[in-house]
């Protein structure tokens, strides 16, 4: 039984941009998962042992956003789907990073990337 493990919209600070004043300075992102994995051992035993825990999941996107930093958004989704791919053995994630209220010349809510890993990552 196939099945998705999601977390929405976490919100956390870190240092990443382009320019090195947007790495001088904490800017608020968003990063959302899902991961698509076999949930009928965990469904069958309720046992959270069995599946992914989400909590561990949401731990490692803090921990990559707060302590890591990136110039581009698409290196930093890069590298949290391989390590959460890496860290949990799923075979298939979706991340996606939102720089909320990103400098920029015209109003947005946010800019963003998007990856989806199938299979194992070629790094």
């Amino acid at each position: 039984m196939i099945g998705v493990v999601e977390l929405d919209r976490i919100r956390v600070e870190g240092r990443h941009g382009v320019g090195d004043e947007e790495r001088s300075r904490v800017q608020p992102f968003e990063v959302s998962v899902r991961a698509t994995l076999d949930i009928a051992r965990a469904a069958v035993s309720d046992d959270i042992a069995e599946s992914l825990d989400y909590s561990r999941l949401a731990a490692l996107v803090v921990e990559i956003v707060e302590g890591e930093s990136f110039h581009l958004l698409e290196a930093l989704c890069w590298r949290i789907a391989t390590a959460a791919q890496e860290r949990f053995d799923v075979p298939r994630i979706w991340v996606k990073v939102a720089k909320l209220h990103p400098p920029m010349p015209v109003r947005l809510a946010h800019a963003a990337v998007e990856v989806e890993i199938e299979g194992r990552s070629t790094r």
